[in-house]
């Protein structure tokens, strides 16, 4: 499947089945892609912060072999805000009370996006409901220990400002062009002004869409103050990682300790890509994920 992130993402959307499900009180958006024929497993994919599901779908696009479903997190998306705060714990219930409500055959793959990493690590380590797991861009050591982490201080003091602000002030200010533009480019590593271009758009449309500034300061706090290696010696499943060379999150080299207390993981590191694996290697993403997989059936 060649690297082409709008084609596939557009693949993805025209096979995308929107349905609604109520968890834990609130109504709760998730989209169903099934498989081009016989399919070869089903997988529930996690989007990361400040994102939402069509955030996965130049992989889901990839994967036209597999079930795949993709919800929207609760205050994201078209998903609701839960009642309770929007910390990890209560994400890592929700993701189990949203598989069970599926009531699939067996147990389905789960795959993370960064934010996504952290919750379905923390449901992991207390759940047996997921066969194999997959860890895109894993969140794994703290925000405040990453490569970046006077960046990460300096926004979670941001978003609890503009937590404290009127929400029309607030998002005058975090959904601003220029706020959004700089971020986008930090991340981005590729050069490929096409692709940079389509990156930027998606991060203009995307993170924008949540329910209001307390869920993004919550939700941002739970992303630095946990990560995957407070879960890692208790994740049994068998763990696909796949990292960026140049994630400014979490290091390559923080990746190889993390995965090392595993007791059943695989790194792969994709170099000259950062934190935006999901964006800028979609299809390289999606043949590991496949080959992870299938290897053995």
């Amino acid at each position: 499947m060649p690297n082409n992130p709008a084609l596939l993402s557009s693949l993805a959307e025209a096979r995308g089945q929107q349905r609604e499900v109520r968890l834990m009180g609130t109504s709760a958006k998730y989209w169903v892609y099934p498989a081009k024929g016989k399919a070869k497993g089903t997988i529930v994919f996690v989007h990361g912060f400040r994102g939402s599901h069509d955030g996965l779908h130049a992989i889901i696009g990839a994967l036209e072999d597999f079930d795949c479903i993709a919800p929207d997190l609760p205050g994201y998306g078209l998903s609701e805000p839960i009642k309770p705060k929007h910390d990890l714990p209560t994400y890592s219930i929700w993701l189990g009370e949203f598989i069970s409500s599926l009531n699939l055959k067996s147990k389905p793959d789960v795959v993370g996006h960064s934010f996504g990493t952290l919750v379905v690590s923390a449901h992991a380590a207390h759940a047996n409901d997921m066969a194999s797991v997959v860890l895109i861009n894993p969140v794994s050591k703290p925000g405040l220990q990453g490569p970046r982490r006077f960046t990460s201080a300096l926004t979670e003091f941001l978003f609890w400002v503009t937590s404290k602000m009127p929400e029309r002030g607030s998002r005058f200010f975090i959904d601003s062009w220029p706020v959004i533009q700089f971020v986008s480019s930090v991340m981005t590593k590729s050069r490929e002004r096409d692709l940079r271009n389509w990156v930027h758009q998606q991060h203009h449309s995307t993170m924008k869409n949540y329910a209001n500034s307390n869920v993004m300061y919550e939700s941002y706090h739970a992303s630095i103050h946990h990560c995957v290696e407070e879960f890692a010696p208790k994740i049994e499943n068998h763990t696909l990682m796949i990292a960026g060379q140049r994630d400014d999150i979490t290091s390559a080299k923080q990746q190889l300790e993390v995965s090392m207390k595993l007791p059943d993981a695989r790194l792969v590191v994709i170099p000259k890509v950062g934190h935006l694996v999901h964006y800028e290697c979609s299809g390289e993403a999606a043949a590991l994920i496949r080959e992870f997989l299938t290897e053995g059936k």
